[in-house]
């Protein structure tokens, strides 16, 4: 299986390349998943895109939702319509309360 990660440098990222050590995995800096074409290039050849990308600082989204949802909404959308298989991950959780 030949598996692209985006979001690279997080967490969820980590932890893939762990247990997919042949993936490609590629940061925001690498590729910005908002940039369509790029991410159609990135994706080319791939069986499965795992997302693990997003806009999550809360205050930043609040104050600058057409970027939140360039991130969070279009650009997962747009990898969803691409071909390969989309694996779309997030987490959320709080120091008091645990990870999720």
């Amino acid at each position: 299986m030949k598996a692209l990660v985006t979001g690279g440098g997080g967490q969820l990222a980590s932890d893939l390349q762990e247990l997919l050590p042949d993936a490609r995995v590629l940061s925001h800096a690498e590729l910005d998943i908002a940039d369509e074409a790029a991410v159609a290039r990135a994706a080319e050849g791939v069986d499965v895109i795992f997302n693990c990308a997003a806009f999550h600082n809360v205050d930043v989204c609040e104050t600058e939702p057409d970027s939140a949802w360039a991130v969070n909404v279009r650009a997962v959308r747009h990898m969803a319509t691409l071909g390969p298989k989309l694996v779309h991950l997030s987490t959320n959780g709080s120091r008091r309360l645990g990870r999720v």
